[in-house]
């Protein structure tokens, strides 16, 4: 009954996803579990098991706002770059124009924002799953997933640390992208994001560019930096959501994606055991 009860909740979500990215969150996580019933041998307590699927649907859930804010990000740049032109042409000055917009500082916040609330709600998962006590995606020394593997190094049972090694591997890997967009998040906090360009009218092209942002050598049209940026956090979470699994899974347990359209997203296989 529980498994139905969670099957129309997560139907309902799915007939409310709006675009792809919304799609792929949906089946690389709520419907990944659902699909994968790990309460029925991993999570055995219905306690844990609540509070383990209510951890992913908050990774989802945020998810889900973060490419919200990138969608009207879209539909408020799109905007403002025409009224911005349309008003330059008629302006008799010879000198590039710039402006800075308050809405698309808002969504490119609410963007990070929510990434990071993913991230947090990523660690708390590990606390049913894996007996961690972890309160979310904390740093250390401007490290980002730091305190993550310290805690998994330090606190994790015995008679699983040794098939945590793909899962730590994995987020120390992704530690300095995800370090970065940390760092982008918090400086909302310290007065702005100062990475970010204006957007500029330039007189000799009689024409507007969008804004960028800019980091290390890289300079990225923000519209494309959010886009990118979100199906990379999606990915991520993915894999520490199936790498965080196999570390509670029986040792000849695989989990495998389903190519295909039909459900569920993601099954588990038995490897061959006589290898």
């Amino acid at each position: 009954m529980e498994e139905q009860v969670r099957s129309n909740l997560i139907l309902g979500t799915v007939l409310e996803s709006k675009d792809e990215i919304d799609k792929k969150i949906v089946d690389d996580t709520i419907n990944m579990i659902v699909g994968l019933q790990i309460g029925n041998f991993l999570i055995p307590e219905k306690k844990k098991d609540e509070e383990y699927f209510g951890h992913i649907m908050n990774v989802a859930e945020s998810l889900f706002k973060a490419n919200s804010h990138r969608r009207r990000y879209i539909d408020q740049e799109k905007k403002i770059l025409e009224e911005f032109k349309n008003k330059c042409l008629t302006n008799t000055n010879t000198v590039d124009l710039s402006i800075n917009s308050v809405d698309l500082t808002s969504e490119i916040e609410g963007v990070l924002t929510q990434i990071k609330s993913a991230l947090d709600s990523l660690a708390r998962s590990f606390s049913p799953l894996l007996g961690l006590n972890l309160h979310g995606w904390h740093k250390k020394k401007k490290e980002s997933g730091r305190e993550v593997l310290d805690v998994i190094d330090k606190n994790l049972p015995n008679n699983l640390k040794d098939k945590s090694e793909n899962l730590k591997n994995y987020i120390e890997k992704n530690i300095p992208w995800i370090s970065y967009v940390v760092f982008l998040r918090d400086g909302i906090h310290r007065g702005g994001l100062k990475n970010i360009s204006a957007i500029i009218y330039r007189q000799t092209k009689k024409d507007v560019e969008p804004q960028h942002i800019n980091y290390g050598n890289a300079n990225e049209n923000v519209t494309s930096f959010i886009t990118r940026l979100l199906n990379e956090i999606t990915e991520f979470s993915n894999a520490v959501i199936l790498l965080s699994l196999l570390v509670k899974a029986p040792e000849n347990m695989c989990i495998v994606k389903n190519e295909g359209k039909e459900w569920p997203p993601y099954t588990w296989r038995i490897t061959n055991i006589d290898k």
